[in-house]
């Protein structure tokens, strides 16, 4: 079991002080509270059941900080952390910054999906400019891009903060109004699945190196890139991960696939142990090299309820989107997709947006060969080239995969 020196002092803090922990041990007198294995795995249908439960009783609720997560994989939930918490959190999330050369100092654009739509940009802080990405839709004018471009301009940012689909859809209407992209230095991803062709994309029209950080609202940073590795590094001194597999194991092992559990190390206010964060990925190894434990993590499409079934069996959606890596026309030319799979039918219609239509007839057969290949012909395959702003819809924007019941 890979653990840290921080851990004991939070189990200790958290069977003692989280109402929840405090009930389960009670409950469960056989279990020693010092270790991590005792703890129960924990998701957010758990938090929402009884919030308060899950709060020290160190703290009252009215001096923590309020943070929602985004709700556009399921409930908000509404997340409590004191100033201390979220310091540690943020430091380790710079140190690892620092390592890649970006300093706290460095003008940042944030790309950030407000709900209301009638802000455009925010000042946040000196250093961070943040502008509202929902507005990148189907509804789009060239009115509205020039007033986020005047700022951006006017902004001089110098790094990127973003999703894949934000900042894609951002060089897109930057392409459609005839806008330059703005010089910087690097460009940070997060908060969604990572596609080669989103990656290769940004990282041309930028001329920079893109890192990949895998973030969460309740515990910050998890993991993210290295220079010259395609993998993820934990930040260990503010998480542990483990795998939870199909069989119900809950595994450090090398090579173990399943559901990702994590347990923050910085979390006291409102504790995440063997929090299951509805990710899905591979724990690859450890490295102790620099003394401290570095888990290595593959993270894979999809969320961990994203099963597409058919003739009595059942594949994980991240499978479906390994042929956006296998098939080389279709990383070359994509630039957006959607997977629509109707359950009754057994039926899936992946809607695509290509930067040269003239090749759809290729991706297309493409495809097929590959289905065939991989042995999903059993799944009714519709194909269908679609211009990008349809793919913008509020409905779809935010997420590739979608199950229709009828």
């Amino acid at each position: 079991m890979v653990l840290h020196d921080k851990l004991p002092h939070l189990l200790s803090e958290a069977s003692r002080k989280i109402e929840f922990y405090r009930d389960y041990f009670a409950t469960h007198p056989e279990l020693n509270s010092a270790l991590l294995s005792s703890y129960p795995v924990v998701d957010k249908a758990s938090y929402l059941v009884n919030q308060i439960a899950f709060v020290s009783s160190e703290h009252s609720v009215d001096t923590l900080k309020k943070k929602y997560t985004s709700g556009f994989t399921g409930d908000a939930m509404l997340i409590y952390k004191s100033a201390a918490d979220e310091l540690a959190q943020s430091r380790a999330m710079w140190a690892r910054r620092r390592e890649m050369g970006i300093s706290p100092k460095m003008k940042c654009l944030l790309f950030h999906n407000y709900r209301d739509r009638h802000v455009v940009t925010e000042k946040k802080t000196r250093n961070m400019l943040i502008v509202n990405a929902s507005l990148f839709g189907a509804h789009m004018t060239l009115e509205a891009m020039l007033e986020i471009q005047n700022v951006i301009s006017e902004y001089c940012p110098e790094f990127i903060m973003s999703s894949p689909t934000n900042l894609c859809d951002y060089i897109y209407f930057c392409d459609k109004f005839g806008f330059r992209l703005p010089r910087i230095s690097h460009v940070e991803l997060m908060r969604e699945s990572l596609f080669s062709f989103q990656k290769k994309l940004i990282s041309r029209r930028f001329s920079v190196q893109v890192i990949n950080l895998y973030v969460c609202t309740e515990l910050l940073p998890l993991a993210s890139e290295i220079e010259g590795s395609e993998w993820l590094y934990s930040f260990p001194q503010n998480v542990v991960f483990e795998i939870l597999t199909e069989e119900g194991e809950i595994t450090q092992k090398p090579n173990s696939v399943g559901a990702i559990l994590v347990t923050g190390l910085n979390s006291y206010a409102m504790p995440f142990i063997r929090y299951k964060i509805g990710d899905v990925g591979m724990l690859l190894s450890t490295d102790f090299s620099n003394g401290l434990a570095v888990q290595i993590l593959e993270l894979r499409p999809g969320r961990v309820a994203e099963f597409v079934v058919y003739g009595g069996k059942s594949i994980h959606v991240s499978l479906i989107c390994k042929m956006f890596d296998e098939i080389d026309i279709l990383d070359i030319y994509c630039l957006k997709f959607k997977i629509l799979y109707y359950a009754s039918t057994q039926c899936i219609n992946l809607y695509i947006a290509l930067s040269d239509g003239t090749m759809f007839a290729s991706v297309q057969k493409g495809i097929h060969e590959w289905v065939d290949e991989n042995g999903y012909n059993e799944i009714f395959w519709e194909v269908r080239l679609c211009h990008y702003e349809e793919l913008l819809q509020d409905c779809v924007k935010y997420h590739f995969f979608e199950v229709v019941s009828n």
